[in-house]
């Protein structure tokens, strides 16, 4: 058997080609020749990924990565990549992407391009992906990169710069447990109410509610499926408990559907007909941003008859955007909570709350508040017009903290309709009562005169013109002892007249000849004689003129001339001033008759008093 032996071999390298042609000679005149195809290595990585995207999958614990195949050298192809995943961003290690891709923790995989370059590529990461399956948890949030390698580095391990780091979250195809389910039970019905699920929670696979029912916590049966967020279930056995089961539905194809944990309420059908006590101590805050607004409110504590309450199910809020407009929305809250927090987005909107109880039975409205800066407390009468607000300068004084009752206060309208006839348009009185047993507190007054009595003066069809020819508009209030005119502030265009007061009460809306021109008002000064010995009975006199935005000032003199004191602004802004028996510093004053001088604008009027000790 011969051998053969190479005994020189030249190579001789053609770069434009990438050839290299070999030729060798041997002893016994013996020769091979070969020609090898060989690829050269420029030496210059693919780009550098810059618009990877993670987006949550169609799988459970599952996320959709997007990139664009990278740029090569001319002549390679892109190969290969390798994708990091960590439960960290770049940021959490001081923004070192290297220290970032080369932690120990997390997943890293390596995976073929079948794309060419500048094509869209998409690759799917989690749970029983085909792509790269590693057990990512639903909804959690992970951090992915990805870098590249062409057909001649990836041997050599030549990698791309790493991409910049992208979150995305895993999907949970297990749908939210729904929250605040409250059933409240009443005559032969329960009525179900929840909070609906947001957009984010729903996803695309969202398909209803579904409601079951049970008599003893064990057996449930299907009583409905709906979208929106309540129900009412009729036709049940009165003193009876029922329990009740919420779940969300996912539709999920294939496959079958996805329910979530389910929500549990309960609740006892009776007819108890006696209602929880008024919701009152209402305060409110805007936000800093004034997007959201929150509502706080005391707890419930007593029917409307002063008993102790021992089935406060829920509040019922409702919001609209007007005092007299109808509700734009409800919303329920638990019997445990006293506030309530809404999305504005910089609007005003008003808000009135009532108490209900297990069954159904609902507590009159509450005062109302709205969502502004300084939130006023606003009590509204029947005629679609007439009210009482209070500032949130003293809105504070009806709750128990800051009074002297020892109880929230609200503030109730009561039509005097008997008393409308002749020249008296409206007639209302504004109780102030207990809210813990609906007790009338006869004697409370604000601090100040800030709240506004708003009289509408309305007919059938509209706004009754009256301040036309020898006719006006005057607000009168009844100071204990008579009815006093304080006059007012017209807006013809709204229709309504107002004057500001420290006192709620019996408030009267009158039509009076206009020829009538007096200064003090008919029954002022009251009382003509006084006893300013601290007792609140009779300590101070009262002087009361039409509202007025001239100035005004009063004065008191002794008999010689002599000057006394100054009068001080009155219960009545605008129509009143009032003297309490004391000199310029703080002493009362010996007994005797006094004067007085009333100056408004231009306008004065003299005339005595009496002290007495």
């Amino acid at each position: 058997m011969a051998k053969t032996r190479i005994k020189t071999l030249w190579i001789v390298l053609s770069a434009a080609w990438g050839l290299f042609a070999l030729t060798g000679q041997g002893w016994g005149n013996q020769s091979v020749d070969a020609n090898i195809s060989v690829r050269p290595f420029a030496g210059v990585p693919p780009g550098v990924i810059n618009d990877l995207q993670a987006s949550p999958g169609t799988g459970e614990g599952q996320v959709d990565l997007v990139w664009t195949s990278p740029g090569v050298f001319p002549g390679s192809i892109p190969e290969a990549y390798q994708l990091r995943i960590q439960t960290f961003s770049v940021a959490d290690v001081g923004g070192s992407v290297s220290q970032w891709w080369n932690a120990p923790t997390g997943s890293i995989f390596q995976g073929l391009y079948a794309e060419a370059s500048g094509s869209q590529v998409k690759r799917t990461v989690g749970i029983g992906s085909p792509d790269h399956a590693v057990n990512l948890t639903p909804e959690a949030n992970y951090y992915f990169a990805v870098r590249s390698a062409d057909d001649v580095g990836v041997t050599r391990s030549f990698w791309s710069d790493i991409s910049a780091a992208t979150a995305g979250q895993a999907t949970n195809l297990t749908p939210a447990t729904p929250q605040n389910f409250i059933a409240i039970g009443g005559n032969t019905m329960v009525f179900l109410s929840w909070s609906d699920l947001a957009p984010l929670q729903k996803t695309l696979n969202f398909a209803h509610y579904k409601l079951e029912r049970s008599t003893d916590s064990v057996t449930f049966v299907e009583i409905a499926t709906t979208t929106s967020a309540s129900y009412t279930d009729t036709e049940l056995t009165n003193c009876k408990t029922y329990i009740y089961r919420l779940i969300a539905v996912y539709n999920v194809s294939p496959g079958p559907a996805i329910e979530s944990p389910p929500s549990i309420a309960s609740a006892i059908t009776k007819a108890d007909m006696l209602p929880p006590a008024v919701v009152s101590g209402l305060s409110g805050q805007i936000s800093a941003d004034n997007q959201s607004f929150t509502i706080n409110w005391s707890t419930v504590t007593t029917n409307l008859d002063g008993t102790s309450i021992t089935d406060l199910a829920a509040y019922r809020i409702t919001k609209s955007t007007g005092l007299f407009a109808g509700a734009t929305a409800t919303f329920y809250v638990t019997a445990s909570q006293n506030s309530f927090i809404d999305a504005v987005n910089s609007q005003n909107f008003y808000y009135k709350i009532r108490a209900v109880d297990t069954s159904g039975n609902e507590s009159p409205d509450s005062n109302i508040i709205n969502s502004s800066i300084r939130p006023d407390i606003t009590v509204i009468c029947d005629d679609g017009k007439t009210r009482l607000s209070i500032p949130s300068e003293i809105s504070a004084e009806l709750r128990k903290e800051n009074n002297s009752t020892g109880s929230d206060l609200m503030i109730t309208p009561v039509r005097l309709a008997a008393e409308e006839t002749g020249n008296v348009l409206k007639s209302y009185r504004f109780d102030v009562k207990r809210a813990d047993n609906n007790q009338s507190v006869p004697s409370f007054a604000f601090s100040k005169p800030m709240i506004n009595v708003t009289f509408g003066f309305l007919t059938g069809s509209g706004v009754k013109t009256l301040a036309q020819g020898d006719q006006k508009l005057s607000i009168y209030w009844d100071n204990g002892n008579r009815l006093i005119s304080l006059g007012g502030h017209p807006n013809f265009g709204e229709g309504t007249i107002s004057v500001l007061s420290s006192n709620p009460g019996r408030y009267q809306l009158r039509v009076l000849s206009d020829t009538i021109d007096t200064i003090l008002t008919e029954g002022s000064p009251y009382p003509r004689t006084i006893t300013p010995n601290g007792d609140g009975i009779n300590d101070r006199v009262f002087f009361f003129f039409e509202a007025t935005n001239a100035p005004k000032e009063g004065r008191i003199y002794d008999l010689k001339g002599a000057f006394v004191a100054n009068m001080t602004p009155g219960p009545v802004q605008d129509s009143s001033l009032v003297w309490d028996g004391k000199d310029g510093r703080g002493n009362v004053v010996s007994r005797g008759i006094y004067l007085y001088k009333v100056s408004l604008g231009e306008k004065n009027v003299t005339g005595t008093v009496v002290v007495a000790r």
